[in-house]
């Protein structure tokens, strides 16, 4: 949601940190996995035609695998056609 693209990489960094506290709780957690993706999509978003490559594809595995961590949870489905 922030506007000044200079501030996302420090608030998704920040994002990092934290859900990497998470994840050592109660890892391969699926709506982890998720956040995980959009903390991606966030560094993406600061310059896409530089960083898809990296992001973009960073963003997809981590969907990709909470749809495989947990098949029940709509959050990945949804956030997989949103990007479609």
């Amino acid at each position: 949601m922030e506007q000044d693209k200079s501030k996302i990489d420090g608030i998704a960094d920040k994002a990092t940190e934290l859900i990497d506290k998470a994840d050592a709780l109660q890892p391969k957690n699926s709506e982890i996995s998720c956040i995980k993706s959009m903390i991606a999509s966030a560094h993406m978003m600061v310059d896409p035609m530089t960083r898809f490559m990296e992001y973009g594809m960073e963003s997809e595995t981590f969907i990709d695998d909470a749809m495989q961590q947990d098949p029940t949870n709509p959050r990945p489905e949804y956030f997989k056609k949103d990007r479609d």
